[in-house]
This record gives structure tokens, sequence and C-alpha cells, in this order.
């Protein structure tokens, strides 16, 4: 019923890779104005199914903003220590379900070097429902398969968002904004993804900025002593 109505939904998912190894995932569901209507008229509230889901989920959080179109963006969000960890937890989110469900396939290898260079492999897919799941006297009503798929491409635009924490090397992203790379993700199909950043500068590692710091510090010391001195 959603799929013919001509609202919209956009699924983004973004994992952002940190230099010391770590990362955060977040999964953004942004739900428009026609969406939500017809989606209060069959009394569904997707914020508290959302909810319910986060609360079974370990270590995720849950946070919902309404921007200036009325639209909702629920979005789901979790940090790990390790960015090799990322890729388990987005494929545990699509555990469990069935063949003929629809699902967010997002298959990644992502990792971080010692120096902070890092790689990112995978593949990615959204897999459309099989049917409406309305059946009578065991004939399945409503379109399936192909008219399902075309209706899904139509109305949903997922996609994958890598942020790198180095400068980027080689990719195969759609689109890349600074060390933002951007992957549309095929409705029935699926594709690969690669990447690679080099080690971040050494201007922006943390520790640098310390340093610089405490050489002008030294200096300044250095020039009122000359100048007591003299």
């Amino acid at each position: 019923m959603l799929l013919v109505s001509g609202c919209r939904l956009d699924v983004v998912t973004t994992a952002e890779l940190a230099r010391d190894g770590s990362g955060t995932l977040a999964l953004a569901l942004r739900l428009d104005d026609a969406l939500l209507t017809e989606l209060d008229e069959l009394a569904i509230d997707p914020t508290l199914e959302v909810s319910a889901l986060a609360a079974e989920l370990d270590g995720w959080e849950l946070d919902r903003t309404v921007d200036e179109e009325a639209a909702i963006t629920i979005t789901l969000t979790r940090h790990f220590d390790e960015a090799a960890d990322m890729g388990a937890a987005l494929r545990e989110l699509s555990g469990g379900l069935a063949d003929a469900d629809p699902a967010l396939l997002i298959d990644l290898d992502l990792a971080v070097g010692e120096d902070g260079g890092a790689t990112v492999v995978g593949g990615l897919a959204l897999r459309p429902p099989a049917t409406v799941g309305a059946e009578v006297d065991g004939e399945v009503l409503g379109p399936i398969t192909a008219e399902l798929e075309a209706l899904t491409a139509d109305v949903v635009r997922p996609r994958l968002e890598v942020v790198m924490p180095g400068p980027i090397e080689e990719h195969d992203a759609d689109r890349v904004d600074g060390r933002t790379l951007s992957w549309d993700i095929p409705v029935g199909d699926s594709r690969t993804v690669s990447a690679t950043s080099a080690a971040p500068g050494i201007h922006e590692q943390p520790w640098a900025w310390a340093v610089v710091a405490g050489a002008f510090v030294l200096a300044a010391l250095a020039w009122l002593t000359l100048r007591r001195r003299r």
C-alpha cells in the first residue's frame, strides 16, 4: 500500500572511520510527509516500531528529528572501539529474515591500519518484498516480484556513506565529498564497493597540535627570558 502511494523513504547507512581504529555506524530512515500521512491512516507509528527494535539491539541508540519539510528522520547509532566489528553489526541487522522478506543487505569489511590508513570492501543490495503479504484462499493478492521491485525502486532511496579517516586514494563510489564516499544501493540487484584512504597527515594527528602549542609556549618563555636578561 505504501509503495503505490507515491511516498518516499530515504535509507542512509553511514560508517565513519576514525584514525585510531574506532568507528561509528548510523542507520537513518527519513520518512517524508506523504509517507507519514499514510502511516497515520494505518495507525502505525514508525517511531514506536523502531524504538522497540532499538531496545533489542545491544549498544544502539535512537534519535528522532523533524526537518523544515515536516519529514521525520529516525536514526540508529552505535560506536565501536574496533572498525572491524562494524561489518558484523551490519550483517546482524538483517539476520533471521526469510528470503521473501524485504531486507537491506550490507556486507562490509572495514579496517584501519596502525598508521590510520583505511580500506573498505564488500557488497550492497536492497531486497524488495516478494509479495504484499496478503492472500485469499491461498491466492496471493496485489503486485508480486518484478512489479514490487519497480515500485520499491521508485519509493525507496537507499545509499551507503563511508567517511574515511585520511585522504582518499582509490574508490568506486558514485559521489565523493571531501573524505565522504557515497554509493547508491541497487534495488533487486547487488553491487560491490571498494575504497582505500591514506594515513592522515601529521598535522591532522591530535598530538601534533599539542606539540605545536607546546613549541609556541616554549618559544614565548624563551623570548621573555631573553628580554629580562637584556
